[in-house]
């Protein structure tokens, strides 16, 4: 029979595949649609994803307690509207190779957030360490970009992995007095909302023949990454530590890089590959109990 702590690895391992294509669909929607509408578009359909998920399995059972309801939209908020919002718009601005390896900031940030600041989880000097080299890895990326100007898609998407573990923290604590479903439903729908208003406010209205041409990308974002994806997410941190969770998605920056390659023709850079290394090692380390 499979343990809570293998279910929570298999929902991590199928991640890992979904996300490792995130990056190169990013890339492709924000090329023809605006980053905010392309944000809004997607988590919108991920609506439509977790409404069928919830009928289907007829599980419309929403949380009566205030504070599970203050943690869905503190989770809203974090990983709904700021990190996809920065997301996207890093996107616009950077290469898919680029975002992947500087989104492995996130198992740094979470380190220092969950275990050094809140000391959500148990904190291993070990980790400290790990932390160093991931942080160290993120500096291959930036560092050439050191001349009077830096690549702010980078930074954006190195923003966005601050907010995520913040995030996290909430939902975790919500999951375990709702399920997965429900918990994406209703951030799906408030995030699609703001994002939306903030799309009109920035952002001009995209024409019907631009939004015809991104359906596939659209679709993947919204269906499989926003929607999929993010179960699995879910179910892998109510069953793994957060950091372990991370650490273990960072697996997926060969994957981008061999995506991009093939999909998008961007060979991986010296500056990605040497990024990889410490990254790499810092996660291993992170990884040990």
């Amino acid at each position: 029979m499979i343990s809570e702590k293998q279910k929570g690895e298999l929902s991590v391992y199928g991640q890992i595949l979904l996300s490792s294509l995130f990056p190169v669909i990013a890339v492709l929607t924000v090329s023809v649609l605006s980053p905010l509408y392309a944000a809004a578009i997607g988590t919108g359909l991920s609506a439509i994803f977790f409404t069928a998920v919830l009928t289907v399995r007829r599980s419309w059972l929403f949380p009566k307690s205030r504070t599970v309801w203050r943690d869905v939209l503190l989770v809203t908020f974090f990983n709904g509207i700021v990190f996809y919002s920065l997301i996207f718009i890093g996107f616009k601005y950077t290469s898919a190779g680029n975002g992947a390896v500087v989104g492995l900031m996130e198992v740094f940030f979470t380190f220092i957030i969950v275990n050094l600041l809140v000391k959500h989880e148990r904190f291993i000097w070990v980790h400290a360490l790990g932390a160093f080299l991931m942080a160290l890895g993120a500096l291959f990326i930036l560092m050439p970009k050191w001349n009077g100007t830096v690549n702010i898609g980078d930074l954006l998407i190195i923003l966005a992995t601050i907010s995520a573990p913040i995030g996290n923290m909430f939902a975790q604590r919500a999951r375990k007095q709702l399920s997965a479903e429900i918990l994406m439903f209703v951030r799906s729908v408030i995030a699609t909302l703001f994002l939306f208003v903030l799309a009109a406010m920035f952002e001009p209205i995209p024409k019907l023949t631009v939004l015809a041409s991104s359906w596939p990308a659209l679709f993947f974002s919204g269906f499989l990454y926003l929607g999929l994806s993010k179960i699995l997410w879910v179910e892998a941190i109510h069953r793994l530590s957060i950091a372990k969770t991370v650490s273990l998605s960072a697996i997926n920056i060969p994957l981008t890089l061999l995506f991009a390659w093939i999909l998008l023709s961007q060979s991986p850079t010296l500056e990605q590959l040497a990024a990889t290394v410490p990254m790499i090692g810092g996660m291993f380390l992170l990884l040990r109990e």
